[in-house]
């Protein structure tokens, strides 16, 4: 069984407001847990999310329509990370946080 990795990237020049939230709809098709993460104008599907950096300014949010709770915050940059084993492909997201200075 061979495995391949394919990284995908993207850096941003300010940070960028994301959120991400379970997708139902397309976890029960593919039968697996499927993540949403949305920045922009774009939306990634990915079965796992890791942020990097500092965590003090994730938060949940309520939103009046579907999804109804996400989790949101601000990022410097994106990865992606795609896992190929046989037929299977996991995609992972690395999320890269703004590192804050002290204040002193």
């Amino acid at each position: 069984m061979r495995t391949e990795f394919v990284t995908l990237s993207e850096s941003f020049n300010r940070p960028v407001a994301f959120y991400f939230h379970y997708n139902k709809p397309l976890s029960q098709k593919l039968k697996r847990p499927v993540a949403s993460i949305h920045y922009s104008t774009t939306c990634i599907f990915v079965e796992d999310v890791m942020i990097h950096g500092m965590v003090g300014f994730i938060s949940t949010r309520r939103r009046s329509r579907q999804p109804r709770w996400v989790v949101q915050g601000k990022m410097v940059s994106l990865e992606i990370e795609a896992t190929r084993q046989g037929d299977a492909t996991v995609y992972v997201a690395h999320i890269n946080r703004p590192i804050l200075a002290k204040s002193s």
